[in-house]
């Protein structure tokens, strides 16, 4: 009996776990030292105050569009780390570096 509730919690501790990941990475377009961010820019803005070099990576998790939007890069050292996924965007889309 001891042994059935125990691996009865393992797998419900196995499926919150897998869940609340599904539900976080939702919307997710790329993250910054496994922290996950809704868009680019909250990424780069992320980055560009990290303090070390693992801080300063965006891994993307997804391709994204930028439209017509630009983008700001506030930090020279920042890595885009594109993970076999693309950013695209219409003629207008921008990605500024800034120092």
């Amino acid at each position: 009996m001891k042994r059935k509730t125990l691996i009865l919690l393992i797998c419900l501790s196995i499926l919150v776990t897998a869940a609340g990941y599904f539900a976080l990475s939702a919307g997710a377009v790329a993250s910054v030292g496994g922290v996950v961010y809704g868009t680019l820019q909250e990424a780069l803005d992320a980055a560009a105050r990290g303090k070390t070099e693992a801080e300063r990576v965006v891994l993307l998790l997804e391709d994204i569009d930028l439209g017509d939007e630009s983008v700001i890069v506030g930090a020279c050292d920042v890595t885009l780390n594109l993970n076999s996924h693309a950013i695209t965007g219409a003629a207008e889309a921008l990605i500024v570096l800034r120092d």
